[in-house]
């Protein structure tokens, strides 16, 4: 079986219905269009968490939240060491391995990065821009200055166009005829807050100061949620606008990148383009950013799969999970995973199986698959900080979404479960779970079947330690982690 380069692109919190190529009447993503024409592209692919620590540990190790336990917040707790992630199966197999990441919390903030052979980061590369100040500090003016939003933000605050030229150099500078190589890389224009070009935010919105300035200061998920600030249609629309905009300038750089790439390497890589999780914008109930629910916005994610060997646009209506990149990476690298016997191995199907089952035969379209929010750990801390007269903590509590190609259960622990018919409710809006029993019985029955098999591993205790700390807890607090 031919070894193939492995490059897993996150676009961090991108939601499916926001893309062209997924049915988004805005033309934002020309890009990857053309590249899902001769790609495999996945149209029900959901994450199985809603927060990137555990998204990113799940793709990496193949175990669901519940198994792994690792949200990546509490500063004295790691993932299990005897959990391997792909990185680490992969070196062992000789592949060399990269991680190439903007996010805080995918990297020296969670320890993730210590799992592969070389690590890029948001704060290693502005640390190696040349500039008469301090990056952080011309940042931290510029977010407080009125004239923010008259600047492309894009060439000073955004690092995408540096991150990716430093991966095409990384990329052409291994020997492949020694070496395949994995990459994992994590960019961050999508997330709040948003920064996109004035060009594109043009394209999509007239450009208003005073509207964009309070709408940059207002869009936060836990003052949002915590009822200090009020979603109304205005905002949202202007929400929409920034979102749209900062899709449409990742989507130029993703095509960039693609076309400066040799075509020897093209014909030896399978490229993953997928999201973390989706994001919230005042949809449902107020509900802002990336927790509090498990709701299409979130957990309905783009997966886009470029593989040498498929070519036509090819398009898979099953239900598939996030949790199958693992296996699907250790099936392209060509691992036996019967000479990993390791008790996280569960050998379910990678989605290279998908596709070559479907080519046979329909699929099974009550297949179930499952998605996480928890919050009592992580977001119920930081809702009390910003109002600590906040009393409706049932919003945090933990839930699971069982979902099928048409249709969505979401159990929550305080007892208000909620079931969907994707197909004639896609925006979720008539709750049935009064409606159906027949059909909730099968879904909870698919629910504790699923809790019965998981493994569960404890997380580990750590000291703490962090280089560039200042400039880290200043990224942290920009993306809303911190107050």
């Amino acid at each position: 079986m031919k070894n193939f380069n492995i490059v897993v692109f996150i676009l961090d919190s991108l939601r499916a219905d926001h893309i062209s190529c997924y049915g988004y009447h805005r033309d934002v993503s020309p890009n990857i269009d053309r590249l899902a024409q001769r790609a495999v592209l996945f149209e029900n692919a959901i994450t199985c968490a809603t927060h990137s620590p555990p998204s990113h540990t799940t793709m990496l190790s193949g175990l669901y939240l519940a198994e792994h336990q690792f949200e990546g917040i509490e500063p004295d707790h790691t993932l299990n060491p005897s959990i391997l992630l792909l990185p680490s199966i992969l070196q062992k197999a000789g592949y060399v391995t990269a991680l190439f990441s903007q996010n805080p919390f995918v990297g020296q903030k969670t320890g993730l990065d210590k799992y592969f052979d070389q690590t890029f980061t948001y704060w290693e590369l502005i640390n190696n821009r040349v500039v008469s100040f301090p990056n952080h500090i011309i940042n931290s003016i510029i977010r407080r200055s009125f004239l923010f939003d008259q600047i492309d933000l894009i060439g000073e605050l955004d690092t995408t166009s540096e991150t990716l030229s430093e991966l095409l150099k990384w990329i052409n500078s291994i020997d492949t005829h020694k070496n395949n190589f994995f990459v994992l890389v994590n960019l961050m224009d999508i997330h709040t807050p948003y920064h996109p070009s004035l060009k594109s935010l043009n394209r999509f919105r007239r450009f208003r100061l005073r509207e964009t300035r309070e709408t940059y200061k207002n869009i936060d998920a836990f003052h949002h949620t915590s009822g200090l600030f009020h979603v109304s249609e205005e905002k949202r629309s202007a929400w929409i606008d920034l979102y749209d905009s900062s899709i449409f300038d990742i989507d130029k750089k993703i095509g960039y990148f693609f076309r400066k790439l040799p075509q020897t390497l093209t014909n030896n890589t399978v490229f993953f383009l997928l999201s973390d999780h989706g994001e919230m914008l005042g949809e449902h109930k107020g509900l802002v950013g990336h927790g509090f629910c498990l709701y299409e916005e979130l957990i309905h994610i783009p997966l886009i799969i470029i593989h040498p060997d498929f070519h036509s646009g090819y398009k898979v209506s099953e239900a598939v999970e996030t949790r199958h990149i693992f296996e699907t990476v250790l099936h392209i690298s060509g691992i036996d995973l019967d000479l990993w016997p390791y008790k996280q191995v569960k050998k379910n199907y990678s989605l290279l199986d998908i596709i070559h089952h479907r080519e046979i035969t329909n699929l099974n379209n009550d297949k179930f698959v499952f998605s996480e929010y928890g919050g009592e750990n992580t977001d119920k801390p930081r809702l009390l900080k910003v109002n600590p007269e906040f009393n409706d903590l049932s919003i945090v509590e933990s839930r699971v979404a069982v979902r099928t190609q048409s249709a969505k259960y979401i159990w929550h622990k305080n007892g208000e479960d909620e079931l969907y018919d994707l197909e004639s409710d896609p925006s979720e809006s008539k709750n049935q779970i009064c409606e159906e029993v027949d059909k909730i019985k099968t879904y909870k029955q698919a629910l504790e079947t699923w809790r019965k098999s998981l493994s569960k591993f404890s997380l580990a205790r750590i000291e703490n330690s962090i280089e560039h700390e200042e400039l880290l807890e200043e990224r942290l607090r920009n993306l809303g982690y911190l107050f």
